[in-house]
Formats: C-alpha cells, sequence, structure tokens
C-alpha cells in the first residue's frame, strides 16, 4: 500500500487507511467462520479501493461545502 498510486491523492492516506482496516476486518471474519474463501489480501481489490475514495473524497468535498457556505458575505 505504501506505492499505491491513491496515495498521491490529496486524501490518499485517509483512502489507504480506510481500505486497510475495511480489508483487515473483512478477512478477519472470514477466518474466524472458518471460510475456506479468505482472500490474499495482499491483491487490492481496486474496485473497493474507488469506492472508498469516492466515499473519502465526498465526505471532504461536503466539509468544505459546509465550511463555504458558512461564511460571511461582504459587499
Amino acid at each position: 500500500m505504501e506505492t499505491h498510486p491513491m496515495r498521491q491523492n490529496p486524501h490518499g492516506h485517509e483512502m489507504i487507511m480506510h481500505y486497510a482496516s475495511h480489508i483487515c476486518h473483512q478477512w478477519h471474519n472470514l477466518l474466524k467462520l472458518g471460510d475456506e474463501q479468505a482472500f490474499d489480501i495482499s491483491e487490492v481489490n481496486q474496485a473497493l479501493m474507488n469506492s472508498i475514495a469516492f466515499e473519502v473524497n465526498s465526505v471532504h468535498q461536503a466539509k468544505l461545502s459546509r465550511k463555504v457556505s458558512t461564511t460571511p458575505h461582504f459587499l
């Protein structure tokens, strides 16, 4: 994950951390269930990464919009 291109994104570190957390929890839960379909965590699920990136960007965009909309306008 240290060299993943997503790290170049302004919120890349946050995206990578959310992804890693999600994957680790999912992987551990499958192992606890004895699921033989446990996956290789070294292979990046790009669809999941893109989904998380979209969510993180949306949160930051919403925060920015709230910040801008509450700023008083002076003429």
